[in-house]
């Protein structure tokens, strides 16, 4: 979920003055294989002034995953301190079932450039099923154009058999209150564990993948928000025989939040 939450985060933490935000989502997901998966998210926002007079936000989460007769949890939490020209990302993320990567550790620095972009640097790694570890490099570039905001994220992985890369570009249209906002987005590249709206198929790391997804965001009255996404994705699976496997999931998600 992290790459379709992260844009636009520095604008939008300018103007809130909120201190508590509460959330709960649900996700659902369909494989062509006939197999499915259920995930129910809950998420606690508390935010506090910094030097700067503006926020520095600090979120605590954790996510259940269902899929069959299999179910495990994945417990996170994101900080977001302010600097000066923006805004730094610290995320830490664990599970102890296979259904989610072992651990994930984010980190990233954005920053404004000039009045209508901002860019980004960061790192993050990843330990799939209990011993896979994933190193990772990417950035983003953003620029606001009208109501529009467009941003690209590469990102470049090292796996234990070589390297893998993943490119994404994201475009949303806000209307007049520069809150509710319409977004689509696409990925294409090598699956390095991070490109789900949730959270990567074990076993899928640096196979040939890509994702459409379309997300609305409706702010409510007394401060409630909703958010309801849609995607489909494809991952290419190599057989024995040389032949490619194609594995599709149609993906449906919603989240509910308060604020005050």
């Amino acid at each position: 979920m992290l790459i379709f939450l992260m844009s636009g985060f520095f604008l939008y933490g300018q103007a809130d003055t909120t201190r508590h935000i509460i959330e709960a989502g649900y996700r659902y997901e369909k494989f062509s294989n006939g197999s499915e998966r259920s995930f129910y998210s809950m998420q606690y926002g508390h935010r506090f002034k910094n030097k700067y007079d503006t926020y520095n936000d600090l979120f605590v989460k954790s996510t259940y995953q269902n899929r069959g007769e299999s179910e495990a949890f994945q417990h996170s939490v994101d900080y977001y301190p302010k600097h000066k020209k923006g805004y730094y990302f610290f995320s830490a993320r664990y599970s102890n079932s296979i259904l989610f990567p072992t651990v994930m550790v984010f980190a990233e620095r954005f920053t404004s450039f000039g009045e209508r972009s901002e860019w980004s640097l960061g790192t993050r790694y990843l330990r799939a099923l209990e011993y896979y570890d994933i190193y990772s490099l990417t950035g983003t570039y953003g620029i606001y154009y009208g109501n529009f905001y467009t941003y690209v994220r590469p990102i470049v992985s090292l796996l234990e058999d070589g390297y893998a890369w993943n490119g994404q570009i994201v475009t949303r249209y806000y209307d007049g209150n520069g809150k509710n906002y319409l977004e689509g987005s696409f990925l294409y590249g090598e699956d390095a564990g991070s490109v789900r709206p949730t959270t990567s198929i074990e076993n899928s790391f640096g196979l040939d993948t890509y994702l459409v997804r379309v997300k609305g965001n409706l702010m409510l009255p007394r401060n409630w928000w909703l958010a309801i996404g849609v995607d489909q994705s494809t991952i290419n699976i190599p057989k024995a025989n040389g032949d490619i496997n194609q594995l599709k999931i149609i993906g449906f998600d919603i989240m509910i939040k308060k604020k005050f």
